[in-house]
């Protein structure tokens, strides 16, 4: 019995178990699943590689920024510094002393609640 199966699935006479066309199309199908298999594990080894290489970018971009914003802030703070150590004595206003106490007393405060 099996001989005569193996005769007629051999057989490319259309009328027989299968058809040379649907051997050729099951052969062509199983050959492209294996293909795929294979592809699609690449593509996920490929993916999981670009997907580590694109983190590494946006952590190379997001220190990039951080260190544009610190050069941003240095400049703009030593601007600053030269503006008000390049002040004259007519260009101050004169305060009382208890507002420069006050005053003090205030920025004292408002950078310890800030330090916490």
């Amino acid at each position: 019995m099996s001989s005569l199966l193996l005769f007629m699935s051999d057989n490319p006479h259309p009328a027989t178990f299968r058809t040379y066309n649907q051997k050729v199309h099951l052969k062509v199908t199983q050959m492209l699943k294996a293909r795929l298999s294979r592809f699609s594990s690449n593509i996920y080894s490929s993916s999981q590689v670009l997907s580590h290489t694109s983190h590494a970018l946006v952590i190379g971009q997001a220190a990039a920024m951080e260190l544009f914003y610190f050069v941003v802030f240095g400049a703009l703070g030593a601007v600053v510094a030269a503006l008000e150590l390049s002040k004259t004595s007519k260009d101050r206003i004169n305060t009382s002393p208890a507002f420069n106490s006050f005053k003090n007393n205030y920025l004292l405060v408002y950078s310890l609640m800030m330090g916490n």
